[in-house]
């Protein structure tokens, strides 16, 4: 009687130290999937580097603790999108070799930095969809024309069933888009959500 007792107990305490583990570890959630190996790599590094604690799952997967995920998803969108593009040089070069006109490498890029960032947008999980339509204003052309375009970006966002968006993950995907396009300001940034 007294054995069965003290494996009862020791099973007690065993079972209380292990949920007292796993209550004081930290949720993590995944924050990017990476494309290669070298992409999760560079996201590691400048993440570690900015003092921002992120673990890698497996050999491409970010993650970083629950409660901090919401913030560096959209820290994590804005540096890919530095990353893939962060030369407007061809802005300026391809036309004077000829190779296509000023018009025609402003609408390449643009076209390549919205599905960038519809790209980080769709990362996170409240959404179904997205529009991203980006236009550059003229300073992001050296060469100053006269277009008298502002830079300015609208963004339709489609949330899945029974999602909603905090004024804070607004803001955080108006940030991405603010340090995504040279010379646009919040006031040329509109966001729509669709349900």
């Amino acid at each position: 009687m007294k054995r069965s007792l003290f494996i009862v107990l020791v099973l007690i305490a065993m079972l209380a130290a292990t949920v007292a583990i796993l209550m004081s570890c930290a949720n993590y959630v995944e924050l990017h999937n990476a494309t290669t190996n070298a992409e999760a790599g560079r996201l590691f590094t400048s993440l570690q580097e900015m003092g921002i604690s992120v673990r890698v799952d497996g050999t491409r997967i970010l993650v970083a603790k629950s409660d901090d995920s919401e913030e560096l998803r959209s820290l994590v969108a804005t540096l890919l999108s530095q990353q893939t593009v962060t030369n407007l040089e061809i802005l300026n070069i391809a036309p004077n070799r000829g190779e296509i006109s000023a018009e025609q490498a402003r609408k390449l890029l643009e076209r390549q930095r919205e599905e960038e960032l519809r790209t980080a947008i769709l990362r996170s999980p409240k959404f179904q969809d997205a529009l991203v339509v980006v236009c550059f204003g003229e300073s992001a052309l050296k060469d100053n024309s006269s277009s008298g375009r502002e830079a300015a970006a609208s963004v339709v966002l489609v949330l899945k069933d029974n999602e909603t968006l905090s004024d804070q993950e607004v803001q955080n995907i108006a940030d991405v888009i603010k340090r995504s396009v040279p010379g646009i300001t919040y006031e040329n940034i509109t966001i729509l959500t669709v349900t």
